[in-house]
């Protein structure tokens, strides 16, 4: 139903919040929340959608490749918290031709 309105629908591994960007963009927009709260209801009320909206869409974007890289790299083969895994699933590493695949 969902993709029959032209939306796609993606499913993330359990357990895998390293592979979810949605969670680096909810971990950001909390940390946001924390610093600008009187801690109160209403307070947090008014400062839950200025947090969501204070993670810029260029922020989200990269939240998602730094996912998508880590997933390629478990899909290598690699094994996370290894040198190699770190060097693959960083942004400052060297394209190779599987990347344009």
């Amino acid at each position: 139903m969902v993709e029959a309105k032209g939306h796609l629908v993606a499913f993330y591994p359990k357990f895998h919040c390293e592979l979810n960007w949605i969670e680096y963009y909810w971990g950001m927009a909390k940390r946001f929340a924390r610093d600008n709260c009187e801690y109160n209801f209403e307070a947090l009320r008014r400062i839950v959608p200025e947090a969501l909206t204070s993670v810029t869409p260029r922020t989200i974007a990269a939240f998602f490749a730094r996912c998508q890289r880590r997933m390629r790299a478990y899909t290598l083969g690699l094994k996370y918290g290894t040198e190699e895994f770190k060097n693959y699933s960083s942004h400052r590493r060297v394209r190779t031709e599987e990347d344009d695949m």
